[in-house]
């Protein structure tokens, strides 16, 4: 794998991710830990993992305290070759922007709309001479319609908008892979979803029925060729991922914490 995405994106998680014992663990040579002293400054030294001075023109924002931008944007990123970085809802974080200025980003997409990140923002940005862009729909399920029309390809993903652990375990495979993250609700898809699904020859749906309910899996099956992925919970889910996308040849893997998206 050649880029570490900007939220620790962990779609190649063990079955480890489910607090494997040491006997376990063993098996795995080499331990290297990417962290800050919060989530904004471990976005960070997540781009500083994957992306060199100034190394690219595009950074992705995203609000650092809840999930659905930042999950659904992870093929946006990859398609950009953009890190992911986590901003507040009045303002980008001085470490932030100093790392911004780091990469020589000159362009940032922004996900999410004016409740989520508000202008303060986006003036912040632009007097520092930056281009800014805002991807943003009415909801979670809408603004993941809109950044899928930016990512395109003829494969998708559909996971819940209800809960991150799903769309986080399939976002790494996702972003490799070109295929947009497209958000519903467990019982039904929002008609842009629902729109936005017909453009796909095949889905892959990730989690139980829990997550998303047989009748979207029977309304995604009328227009593409549909599998699902899950397991028993979150953590099998994300084994389960991995067996069925990645080869046995891989040898590196992410992993992140099941309890928290960041």
């Amino acid at each position: 794998m050649t880029k570490w995405f900007g939220t620790m994106i962990a779609a190649t998680a063990l079955s480890i991710t489910a607090f494997a014992s040491t006997s376990e663990a063993s098996v795995f040579e080499n331990f290297d830990r990417i962290s800050g002293s919060d989530r904004y400054e471990t976005s960070i030294k997540v781009a500083r993992a994957g992306w060199g001075y100034h190394s690219t023109n595009h950074v992705v924002l995203v609000i650092g305290d809840n999930y659905p931008d930042a999950l659904a944007g992870a093929p946006l990123a990859k398609k950009m070759n953009a890190p992911i970085l986590l901003v507040k809802k009045d303002a980008v974080p001085a470490s932030i922007m100093s790392e911004i200025g780091r990469l020589g980003a000159k362009n940032a997409t922004i996900l999410g709309g004016e409740s989520v990140i508000s202008d303060k923002v986006v003036s912040q940005l632009k007097e520092q001479g930056m281009t800014v862009e805002r991807i943003a729909g009415s909801n979670r399920s809408e603004t993941s319609a809109l950044i899928a029309a930016k990512v395109g390809g003829t494969s998708a993903v559909v996971a819940s908008g209800s809960g991150y652990a799903d769309s986080l375990s399939i976002a790494s495979h996702a972003a490799e892979t070109g295929k947009p993250i497209l958000l519903t609700s467990g019982n039904g898809m929002s008609k842009e979803v629902a729109a936005a699904v017909k453009n796909y020859k095949t889905v892959t749906v990730v989690g139980g029925e829990s997550a998303v309910s047989s009748e979207v899996y029977k309304k995604i099956d009328e227009t593409a060729a549909v599998s699902r992925i899950s397991g028993k919970d979150r953590y099998a889910t994300a084994a389960a991922v991995v067996a069925k996308l990645y080869p046995t040849t891989v040898n590196d893997s992410l992993v992140a914490s099941g309890q928290q998206f960041a």
